[in-house]
């Protein structure tokens, strides 16, 4: 039912109601309730209330009340009124007010204002107004305007309007209208309308009106007109 599923090796997953499920090695799941679950290596999880639950190694956690938890290895946390709390390593906090908080190893953040922040080593981070912040890095970035920003090494970006913003390495992106944009190396891309973009290596793209587009290589496609279906579309990204 109009659900994405990403997996890569000895997976089995099962998407009902809309759910995306993203799971890699020696993991089964099955989401229900539109929740997405993401698991890597000897975990295993319920997703109730259309909570997404990630975790990766030797953790195990129970999601209640909508409530996300991504922990990979000795993390303890507690999560109260629907706050998703993502913690790897030496870490301990709680997430008042529907918070999310994400952070690995020597690091500490407070997150105001339901924000969630994630950040793991020599980083900085500010959160205001219900804006997640992830980077690992070498970064620094303020989110306004509840705007997710994932960035890693050697980026810097703003989200206005509510957008998240993922890139790696030598990429720089902006996102305007609450529009996720994901993409690797050596990218540049701009989404209008609250549209996911997803591309790997040397691409450049344009989705309109809430399109995902997924390429990887020396792709070059643009989309401009509204009134330009999908079937179009992926003629011409076949032969582009």
């Amino acid at each position: 039912m109009g659900s994405p599923i990403h997996r890569s090796t000895q997976s089995l997953c099962t998407s009902t109601m809309g759910s995306p499920i993203h799971l890699s090695t020696q993991s089964l799941g099955t989401s229900t309730m539109g929740s997405p679950i993401h698991w890597s290596t000897q975990s295993l999880c319920t997703s109730t209330m259309g909570s997404p639950i990630h975790r990766p190694t030797q953790s195990l956690c129970t999601s209640t009340m909508s409530s996300p938890i991504h922990r990979p290895t000795q993390s303890l946390c507690t999560f109260t009124m629907g706050s998703p709390i993502h913690r790897p390593t030496q870490s301990l906090g709680t997430s008042p007010m529907g918070s999310p908080i994400h952070w690995p190893t020597q690091s500490l953040c407070t997150s105001p204002m339901g924000s969630p922040i994630h950040r793991s080593t020599q980083s900085l981070c500010i959160s205001t107004m219900g804006s997640p912040i992830h980077w690992p890095t070498q970064s620094l970035g303020t989110s306004p305007m509840g705007s997710p920003i994932h960035r890693p090494t050697q980026s810097l970006g703003t989200s206005p309007m509510g957008s998240p913003l993922h890139r790696s390495t030598q990429s720089l992106c902006t996102s305007t209208m609450g529009s996720p944009i994901h993409r690797l190396t050596q990218s540049l891309g701009t989404s209008p309308m609250g549209s996911p973009i997803h591309w790997s290596t040397q691409s450049l793209g344009t989705s309109p009106m809430g399109s995902p587009i997924h390429w990887s290589t020396q792709k070059h496609f643009f989309l401009f007109s509204p009134r330009l279906n999908i079937k179009r579309f992926y003629l011409s990204f076949q032969y582009e």
